[in-house]
């Protein structure tokens, strides 16, 4: 089959169809054609989901699905509460520390319910599934806990979209394979997940009761993450506001050779004395004991090596580089 002109449309969708995360992927060039402009096929070389509709006579019936997180941003489930394990659980107390459920709870994001019912009905009616999700542990878990979701039985493959050029599509789309593979990434993502969980809200809740019984009425939230990370944020901190510049001393020798002269850095040995913890020379007796132990003696050059490199031009900035040099230069 192929899609009818466009009849009105949605956002991102250009067949006036939901945007969601179907696509037929093994009919790509066909998917491609229907009044679709040639920079919409650069853009989108992977189709929006497509809700089915009527397209004159015929409904678009989806046989082959590919699910990914549209636009990156889609989650659908979130861990339960903890006093959706036991009601006292509401109550924050030492006594119920530390908090590790048997068997992990999960809920369906309000704002994820509507779209997840949608993706519900389009497995229903695909004969495979193609997991699209980014690549990635977390696009991994994203897509699979979906379908887990659902109890989805079908096959389901794996594309890996690392980029989105027309050449890395391709690539990609001839490279599908089988999603089992794949199961360690998401079990990855998924202990990740449950450390979150775990570290956080037992870490916050103890904390918060300590704080509690010092007079203190703010919750002290940690976090596995976020707490290891301002510790590194505080401590550097703490050495910028306590540092004290102290004098150390470079020795540098002008040699001269029947070949010619050249200047030679003293770089010291890590059992040379008068060394501080960066291995500089802050110990002057020592510096003067190297200079009257080198100074007018003759030496011999037990090796020399002169070769010639080359520096490759930058590449074009990739979305990380660009990032990185936007940082440092402009403070973004």
């Amino acid at each position: 089959w192929q899609l009818a002109p466009p009849v009105g449309s949605g956002p991102g969708c250009p067949y006036g169809l939901s945007p969601v995360w179907a696509v037929r992927v093994n009919c790509f060039e066909k998917t491609l054609q229907g009044g679709v402009s040639q920079n919409q096929q650069k853009n989108n070389m992977i189709r929006p989901v497509c809700q089915p509709k009527l397209f004159g006579s015929r409904p678009l019936r989806v046989r082959r699905a590919a699910l990914g997180a549209q636009n990156g941003a889609f989650c659908a489930k979130k861990h339960a509460w903890p006093q959706e394990y036991k009601p006292e659980y509401a109550q924050w107390r030492r006594e119920h520390l530390p908090i590790i459920p048997s068997e992990w709870k999960y809920k369906v994001k309000k704002d994820s319910a509507k779209q997840l019912a949608v993706i519900g009905s389009l497995l229903r009616e695909a004969d495979s599934v193609v997991n699209a999700g980014d690549p990635d542990r977390e696009g991994q878990l994203l897509v699979d806990e979906v379908l887990e979701h659902f109890k989805y039985r079908g096959p389901v493959a794996r594309i890996w979209l690392p980029s989105l050029d027309d050449k890395s599509v391709r690539i990609a789309l001839n490279g599908i394979r089988d999603n089992a593979p794949y199961a360690p990434l998401r079990d990855a993502a998924r202990a990740r997940s449950l450390a979150d969980w775990l570290v956080g809200l037992n870490a916050t809740r103890a904390m918060t009761i300590k704080g509690r019984e010092g007079g203190r009425s703010e919750t002290l939230s940690l976090g596995r993450v976020q707490t290891p990370t301002l510790a590194l944020v505080v401590a550097r901190d703490r050495e910028i506001t306590n540092f004290r510049s102290t004098d150390y001393f470079v020795l540098r020798a002008t040699l001269t050779h029947a070949a010619g002269g050249f200047t030679a850095t003293f770089v010291p040995a890590e059992t040379q004395a008068g060394l501080d913890a960066s291995g500089r020379m802050v110990d002057f007796t020592q510096v003067a004991a190297v200079l009257k132990r080198v100074n007018g003696v003759e030496g011999v050059v037990t090796e020399s090596l002169r070769e010639n490199k080359s520096k490759a031009a930058p590449l074009p900035h990739s979305l990380s580089s660009l990032q990185k040099a936007a940082s440092a230069q402009l403070g973004m």
